[in-house]
């Protein structure tokens, strides 16, 4: 028998909307907005707790932020702003450090329209952004101490909705949905230019996917499913990575309508 083993989780980051409210399970302007705050909180030591303002949109699932503790960097999706008292999308990626204690603003980066998920990788280093109104993945690196753009791959139609992306453990691939579409993509590291590429053709889903994560063994991807007509039961899909293949392995029924997010 394995030993019993205990984690405790005594740090978490939580997002306050100040500008967007939701009604009816969507999201409408705030009639008296507040500065969006992001909380980091510790609850072994709350002398340590840190709270910041930032112009963003933190709505949504917990995939348009991500954290990387080797490098100390949080980078936040800045979504959506309020224009002329309306909601409209944004091209921002705010950057924090949260190194030696502290929770600052570093710089802000221009990626594609409506960034939603956002992943960096191991060494806390380089950044994929989903932009779910351009069809696009922007690819964010840091280097001689600053974050910038590095490239924007193409990756499906504007109309398809490119909702989230996430690397697997070699850090050599990455697997993005395709929410109105239906698909889920595989981008590929090139090793010898540095650059990313989708490999064609995209897996079809029997739904629309949202969230997309990888098993620590790079072996399977989930993602969770809407129902095609939003009345239907959502469900949890497994996907066979078999580079550069994929192949649906389970469809599993989950009994609600529209599962937002899935987590490993």
């Amino acid at each position: 028998m394995l030993p019993a083993v205990s984690v405790v989780a005594d740090q978490y980051l939580s997002g306050h909307e100040g500008k967007i409210i939701l009604v009816d399970g969507a999201g409408a302007v705030n009639p008296n907005p507040e500065p969006d705050r992001l909380m980091l909180v510790d609850t072994t030591h709350p002398e340590n707790n840190r709270m910041i303002a930032l112009s963003n949109s933190v709505i949504g699932p917990p995939s348009n932020l991500s954290y990387s503790p080797e490098s100390g960097y949080l980078l936040v999706a800045d979504s959506m702003r309020i224009s002329e008292g309306e909601m409209a999308p944004e091209h921002f990626v705010s950057i924090l450090s949260l190194q030696a204690g502290e929770m600052k603003p570093v710089s802000r980066v221009r990626v594609g329209l409506q960034p939603s998920g956002v992943d960096l990788n191991a060494k806390g280093e380089m950044a994929l952004v989903a932009n779910r109104l351009d069809g696009t993945i922007s690819v964010l690196k840091f280097e001689s101490g600053l974050w910038y753009l590095a490239q924007t791959v193409q990756v499906a139609t504007a109309e398809g909705e490119v909702t989230d992306v996430s690397f697997t453990p070699d850090q050599q691939h990455a697997v993005f949905t395709v929410r109105e579409s239906q698909k889920l993509g595989l981008l590929t590291l090139d090793p010898e230019l540095g650059k990313w590429h989708s490999s064609q053709p995209l897996l079809d889903l029997p739904g629309k996917p949202y969230r997309v994560v990888v098993d620590p063994a790079g072996r399977y991807a989930y993602t969770n499913l809407a129902h095609v007509d939003l009345k239907g039961a959502g469900s949890l899909v497994s996907i066979r990575l078999e580079y550069p293949k994929m192949v649906v392995d389970q469809v599993v029924d989950l009994g609600i309508r529209s599962p937002e997010s899935v987590e490993i």
